[in-house]
């Protein structure tokens, strides 16, 4: 994995090194038959870490987890089961269970906002209009959620288009883009991406989110 490097007055900055368990949860859809597509960016993102720090993946009631370690932070990688728009489920179950504050749950997911390709994070925020965000968000009962968001770009016919809005057409429209596989010239921009993730998740959980975020935003 191609290593980043990042202004040595990050390091300097005040912010606090995490010491306890990371719940860090990709949102997607179960089935082969979404892997590949827009709305599973997440999924892929956390096999990528499962993969390359030999975590191994099973079952814990709504969920797929592997449990890895990045340097001496403990990592409870997560895979929802229960479709993205009811992801809240198994992300507070797993909390509950591993006894994670929410300051150490990071949610990885698409956005249809961003262009393809680019990355945010945030420590705290609205849903977005992301389903999946607005179910962790309900059930957690916090806006207090550190989310990672990957960009995936909209239909060229719906972009100005809010998911929120009336259109029937566009509705559609954006449900069958985020739905469908990426183009093969996208794959390889994704590919890329994942990688570039999947380092910013590594920073996050060991130098903390402030750092992440001025160095990936």
């Amino acid at each position: 994995m191609e290593k980043v490097e990042f202004k040595s007055r990050l390091l300097t900055s005040n912010f606090q090194i995490p010491t306890s368990m990371w719940l860090v949860t990709g949102l997607g859809n179960p089935g082969l038959k979404y892997y590949r597509s827009r709305h599973n960016v997440g999924f892929r993102v956390v096999d990528k870490l499962a993969v390359s720090y030999k975590g191994k993946w099973s079952r814990q009631k709504n969920a797929l987890v592997a449990k890895i370690e990045l340097e001496t932070q403990k990592i409870i990688l997560a895979k929802p089961l229960t479709y993205v728009n009811n992801s809240g489920e198994a992300v507070a179950f797993l909390l509950s269970s591993y006894k994670i504050n929410l300051t150490n749950l990071l949610i990885i997911y698409d956005d249809l906002d961003l262009p393809l390709g680019a990355m945010r994070i945030r420590a705290a925020g609205s849903d977005g209009g992301h389903k999946g965000m607005r179910s962790i968000i309900a059930c957690c009962q916090s806006k207090n959620i550190p989310r990672l968001r990957v960009g995936i770009g909209r239909p060229s016919r719906s972009s100005q288009f809010e998911v929120r809005g009336s259109n029937t057409q566009e509705v559609q429209d954006t449900i069958e883009w985020v739905l469908g596989n990426f183009t093969p010239l996208e794959e390889k921009e994704i590919e890329n991406v994942t990688l570039k993730v999947a380092e910013a998740v590594k920073i996050i959980v060991t130098l903390g989110l402030e750092v992440a975020m001025n160095t990936f935003n």
